[in-house]
């Protein structure tokens, strides 16, 4: 009876201890850290894309102003942060949201800050640029806003990025939305 119970014991122990790690890797969200939603409200870039930015001679610094963020919810959305996904030989130094009216976009350029002809005219209102980290965006926001980055190529040769990830949150639930734009700095492209 006694070598009966043990077995039973140990039968039970063997398949309970796989169940309560699973019970509880579950319930905590599996790394501790807050869960990230991808089905939020802010869109970010538009059709995926590549792009290759000549290096200009020993100039560090880079201009990346190809994306527009949207806000399509009911609700305004706070922007946290921002990251180069996948980045290699690049550091990103600031980032920025713009207003800008129509399709026109700050751009890309081998340097920073972007030409005076860019940030003067037209329908880029760069005197009306915000940092990124805390900026609100209204709810279904009819003007668009230019996601500018500022980033430091760091390597030799070959600096690029798969897309940026854009951190928010909307009523206390963090968010992230991601570009579709691929970026090279090369001295040749």
């Amino acid at each position: 009876m006694a070598v009966q119970r043990r077995r039973l014991l140990r039968a039970l122990a063997m398949t309970s201890f796989p169940l309560l790690l699973t019970m509880l890797t579950s319930c905590s969200g599996g790394t501790g850290g807050p869960q990230i939603r991808s089905d939020g409200p802010l869109r970010a870039g538009g059709a995926p894309g590549a792009l290759c930015l000549p290096r200009s001679g020993a100039q560090p610094e880079v201009t990346f102003g190809l994306e527009v963020i949207t806000n399509e919810g009911r609700r305004p959305v706070r922007l946290q942060s921002v990251r180069l996904v996948e980045a290699r030989s690049l550091q990103l130094v600031s980032a920025f949201v713009v207003p800008v009216e129509g399709h026109e976009l700050v751009g890309s350029w081998s340097r920073w800050p972007p030409p005076r002809s860019v940030t003067s005219g037209s329908g880029v209102e760069w005197s009306m640029r915000r940092r990124l980290h805390g900026f609100e965006v209204a709810a279904r926001r009819r003007r668009p806003l230019n996601l500018v980055l500022r980033a430091r190529v760091t390597g030799t040769d070959r600096a690029r990025f798969s897309r940026v990830a854009v951190r928010y949150d909307v009523g206390g639930v963090a968010y992230e939305a991601l570009t579709s734009t691929a970026v090279q700095v090369r001295r040749r492209c």
